[in-house]
């Protein structure tokens, strides 16, 4: 039987070793690792790659969130896709923060009074307007950070673009789950009466629904989903740092 060496220059997933030349058929002289599990159709493509559905990219979010080294294992380092997810979850995050701060500056802000069991009322403002400062300064910031952090990564390392790209669009997922949610409580807020203070004890507002305003007031979702962004980025780039994209690609020097 005839060996079939690989035609185009790819680097082992597992140490970024050249395997230019190499057989398909085996493993990688480095580190062991099988050939064949470096090429680019091996990778299989995250839930959102496959259909592009609104359920596919539920489906994604919660996959990175739940296993991130799982989803940069399946993820498919097509430029297009991953350019085009993380557009997506960075405008749906922008606009889900955006859209509190534009009602609070149009129609006003709102409070919610709560009486719990103990009768003392407490005040939980509605905080559309702290979400659309951090939609406006911080998520910027914050998706600049990651990009210089990245670009450093990615000219020590040798790395293709589709690392980064693949990393901050499964990255992204947790800011724009939590701007969702931030967005939810706020136009709760605003459906309620004003000036009326709900009694906590009785059946007016459950106690869970209280707590969860409550969480959402103080922005812990945002806090949250940057650090759960901050963990997804980093396992992700670590199992793609490697990998070799949908294009071919490009000859490693040679080391005389």
């Amino acid at each position: 039987m005839s060996k079939a060496p690989v035609k185009v220059s790819i680097r082992c997933e597992g140490c970024g070793y050249d395997l230019r030349a190499t057989d398909a058929s085996s493993v990688c002289p480095e580190c062991g690792r099988a050939v064949a599990s470096s090429l680019p159709s091996a990778r299989p493509g995250v839930s959102w790659q496959k259909s592009g559905t609104m359920r596919s990219w539920l489906t994604t979010g919660l996959h990175a969130i739940w296993s991130p080294r799982a989803a940069g294992r399946a993820v498919r380092l097509d430029l297009v896709s991953v350019r085009r997810l993380c557009l997506m979850n960075c405008t749906v995050a922008w606009l889900a923060l955006l859209i509190p701060g534009v009602l609070t500056l149009v129609m006003g802000e709102r409070m919610l009074s709560l009486t719990p069991s103990s009768g003392a009322t407490f005040v939980i403002p509605d905080t559309g307007m702290y979400g659309a400062v951090f939609a406006s300064i911080g998520l910027p910031i914050y998706l600049g950070a990651c990009l210089l952090t990245s670009a450093q990564r990615l000219l020590q390392r040798r790395n293709c673009r589709e690392s980064y790209w693949a990393a901050m669009a499964l990255a992204t997922y947790p800011l724009a789950f939590g701007a969702i949610f931030v967005l939810g409580v706020s136009l709760f807020i605003r459906t309620l009466p004003v000036g009326v203070v709900h009694d906590v004890s009785g059946l007016d507002l459950a106690p869970l629904l209280v707590l969860i305003v409550a969480i959402a007031n103080r922005m812990v979702p945002i806090i949250i989903a940057i650090v759960l962004a901050a963990i997804i980025h980093v396992a992700v780039f670590r199992c793609t740092r490697y990998a070799n994209p949908a294009r071919p690609f490009p000859p490693a020097p040679s080391h005389a």
